[in-house]
């Protein structure tokens, strides 16, 4: 009986052993295995650790480096910002008054300047004019609505027409829409091609052709911030660019560059111009009502035209396109695109507009493109009170306007397809009934079922709402708005004690309604180019005085007495003579 219940007693400690060796694996086993957690979760820790300090000492090693500085910072790369650069290294203003450059070199020498300065172009593309081509990428603009003359070369009328002459591209220059009576043109036997059009293809061409010879840095990023120097010489500008964290990762990084002077050649800015019966549906339409701008983004609509967009919008509505028609509301080249596409794509459109289209040979009236007239009309509205001034610019521009070839193709789309129906409703900002059907699928506006409604609107211009930088500006160096456009002064500048120049849409109180047309490029880079020329070039040739002193008398055999004479009456015994 002992040893049975020894022999127990040890098989029940036995597995009492065993029992504890099997607990105290499950132990080690959950424990590596929360090791093994803690381990993973502690080398990710490590790892965003490390990422957040190679971005920080990235910021801290660009931050560290010297800002560079230039004696004008251009902030823009577009046709403007390129007209500016153009000016700038302009040798002479006196150039043009030259036959050709063999008589200015022998009247004032190419060499009598001397280039001592240098200047930035901040922009977020890689190149000048990427936003512009993008642009005319998306609306299919095959020629310009600028005439020949009106190009980036500031002080050059013939540069663009002598580029298609020497390349052998003639063929690539439609034929002038407007005769002019202009006697300048006719002296130099060039008749009225000045007039004509180029083909984009061209004019981008010149545009490169024109960058690549003019000096300047390139500095890709986006301009964030202006503010003076402590010692209030010089200026500084932010720009944020993304630069390589040492990983393969792309971080926003802030640098600064230092100017004595900046240029401001932005594109314009705004807000969707949205007529009022629909501001209220455009958010929860889910897609029923949409305006061109939401087309140009490329994060919404994967890139291409305007015409593949609107394609696109329309062939995802299938069969309702056909039984419910498209409305496009608008009067300017965007509405006629975007109806042309519609149609092109199946849908049944409507076309509406406050007036009937209209059409013209460019996007100003030609009086402001014709020298009999060109000054004239600017004078008369530089004499205009401030105050009136937008409205001078509204009125002269006159809403929008179709390309004739445009207006072609849509008429004959009415005519031929019977899909598109073009009508004119003066009061579309009126009070319509637009709501949106329950289930999403139509949108009805005045009672009538649409499948979707494309506004073609333009928008507002809002520069201090929309652009970061123009806000910060305007807080540390106020100046006064009128209708949403700055006033600057006869120069151009931002306020007159400051060295910070505008140019394009938003110089129109002192260019005109031409302001940011390729016409107001040129206009306002000669303006800003005079201005600031002292500060890239250096004139090397020696002054002489500007006056000598002589006895007028002594010819006359006068002797010094008489000067003496002069002299105790009162009177200057010397005369100053300007040297030639």
């Amino acid at each position: 009986m002992g040893k049975g219940r020894n022999g127990s007693s040890r098989r029940k400690q036995k597995r009492k052993e065993t029992s504890i060796v099997e607990i105290e694996a499950r132990i080690d086993l959950q424990n590596e295995k929360r090791t093994d957690n803690e381990n993973e979760k502690q080398k990710e820790e490590i790892e965003i650790e490390y990422e957040t300090r190679n971005q920080t000492q990235a910021q801290e090693n660009l931050n560290e480096e010297q800002c560079e500085d230039f004696s004008i910072a251009i902030i823009g790369g577009g046709p403007h910002g390129l007209a500016v650069l153009s000016a700038l290294h302009e040798k002479s203003f006196a150039h043009s008054q030259y036959a050709d450059d063999a008589a200015y070199s022998l009247r004032v020498g190419f060499d009598a300047f001397e280039l001592v300065g240098k200047a930035c172009v901040i922009d977020p593309g890689a190149s000048f004019m990427c936003q512009w081509k993008k642009q005319f990428e998306m609306l299919d603009i095959e020629y310009l609505r600028s005439p020949l003359f009106a190009h980036p070369e500031a002080y050059d009328e013939y540069a663009l027409m002598n580029y298609a002459i020497q390349q052998g591209r003639t063929d690539e220059i439609k034929a002038r829409p407007y005769k002019s009576a202009d006697m300048h043109s006719k002296k130099h036997g060039l008749g009225n091609e000045l007039h004509s059009l180029p083909s984009t293809k061209l004019f981008n061409d010149f545009c490169a052709s024109l960058a690549e010879r003019l000096p300047h840095t390139w500095l890709q990023g986006l301009a964030v911030d202006i503010k003076k120097t402590p010692d209030g010489e010089k200026y500084e500008v932010q720009y944020e660019k993304y630069i390589d964290n040492g990983s393969g990762v792309k971080v926003p990084v802030t640098t600064t560059v230092r100017a004595n002077a900046v240029v401001l050649a932005l594109g314009p800015r705004g807000t969707p111009n949205i007529p009022t019966p629909f501001m209220e549906n455009i958010k929860s339409s889910s897609g029923r009502i949409v305006h061109t701008r939401d087309l140009f983004d490329e994060s919404k609509n994967n890139g291409g035209s305007l015409r593949e967009s609107v394609a696109r919008v329309t062939a995802a509505l299938g069969k309702e396109a056909t039984r419910k028609p498209v409305l496009v509301i608008g009067g300017g080249l965007t509405a006629a695109q975007s109806a042309i596409a519609a149609v092109r794509a199946g849908a049944r459109v409507e076309l509406r507009s406050r007036r009937p289209l209209v059409t013209r040979d460019y996007d100003v009236s030609n009086e402001w493109l014709d020298r009999r007239h060109m000054h004239r009309k600017r004078f008369e509205f530089l004499t205009e009170d401030m105050q009136e001034r937008p409205q001078f610019m509204k009125s002269t521009i006159g809403g929008g306007s179709v390309p004739k070839s445009y207006l072609t193709e849509l008429s004959e789309l009415a005519r031929t397809t019977g899909r598109l129906k073009m009508e004119v409703k003066v009061d579309i900002d009126s009070s319509d009934d637009v709501h949106i059907s329950s289930d999403n699928t139509s949108v009805f506006v005045a009672g009538k079922e649409y499948s979707q409604v494309i506004l073609a609107t333009g928008e507002h211009l809002n520069p201090l709402g929309s652009s970061q930088l123009l806000q910060k500006l305007q807080n540390r160096i106020p100046t006064e708005f009128v209708s949403n456009f700055p006033v600057l002064d006869c120069s151009l500048r931002w306020t007159a004690s400051e060295d910070i120049f505008v140019i394009g849409s938003y110089a129109s109180m002192q260019l005109g309604p031409g302001a940011l047309n390729l016409m107001g490029a040129m206009r306002g880079a000669q303006l800003v180019g005079e201005e600031l020329h002292s500060k890239l070039w250096k004139d090397r040739r020696s002054k002489p005085s500007k006056t000598m002193e002589y006895n007028c008398y002594a010819l006359l055999g006068v002797e010094s007495e008489s000067e003496s004479e002069l002299e105790e009456d009162g009177i200057e015994s010397s005369i100053q003579c300007e040297c030639a």
